[in-house]
């Protein structure tokens, strides 16, 4: 499975300890919710060998610019 930046977002949408987070930028989160989900339904397969996910460039980049701060 190809792990993608909108995966974390996903994780993070579903994660019910930011709530406040999503409130305070007056977003539907239900809404926001449903658009990654149909998104991520789009992205293609990448198919593994061993199971473990693998690390899209964006993501990889998006974390390497995370450590940089």
């Amino acid at each position: 499975m190809e792990l993608a930046p909108e995966h974390i977002l996903l994780a993070m949408l579903e994660d019910s300890g930011m709530d406040g987070i999503w409130s305070r930028l007056k977003l539907d989160k239900q809404a926001l919710i449903t658009f990654v989900e149909e998104y991520l339904n789009r992205l293609a397969v990448v198919p593994d060998s061993d199971g473990q996910p693998i690390f899209n460039r964006y993501t990889v980049e998006g974390y390497s610019k995370a450590l940089d701060l």
